[in-house]
């Protein structure tokens, strides 16, 4: 399985374990993840406003159909640098930079929905060397965590 987000080197970030409910969606490393307001994480699409944070998976999750378990997730409350591919690589613009944005999830793939403003959890960020990449529509985002 292809890893959904990679975290940018270089950055500081706190790594906990949280508790996984059973027969939940897989959680693997790369994956966008949320806190439930029950408490367990979740496989997410980062709306912010239906869930309590937002983190990035560093150790897949343990649980099984029938058992909870745990999962690794890496946050900072200031965000992390993650980097990933958005929707739709050609409307990727320097008018979207700082746009608070949205997941958009297809089965077990994660992409940032670059056109989806409405109770984002992530942001575009400016490119180092000020470009897109309008062919891979791999791009880097902050993921700010609500914890």
């Amino acid at each position: 399985m292809a890893v959904n987000f990679k975290i940018v080197e270089g950055q500081n970030y706190k790594v906990s374990t949280w508790d996984t409910a059973a027969a939940s969606t897989d959680i693997a490393v790369g994956d966008v993840v949320d806190l439930l307001g029950t408490g367990f994480m979740a496989f997410s699409t980062a709306l912010i406003s239906t869930d309590v944070g937002v983190g990035i998976c560093v150790g897949a999750s343990t649980h099984t159909a029938s058992v909870a378990g745990t999962v690794q997730i890496a946050y900072h409350n200031e965000g992390i640098e993650i980097e990933g591919k958005v929707t739709t690589a050609a409307n990727l613009a320097q008018a979207l930079i700082g746009d608070l944005v949205t997941l958009d999830v297809s089965g077990s793939v994660q992409t940032v929905d670059e056109d989806d403003t409405t109770t984002g959890a992530i942001t575009i960020l400016r490119t180092p060397d000020g470009t897109f990449d309008l062919t891979n529509g791999v791009h880097r985002f902050l993921l700010k965590a609500n914890l």
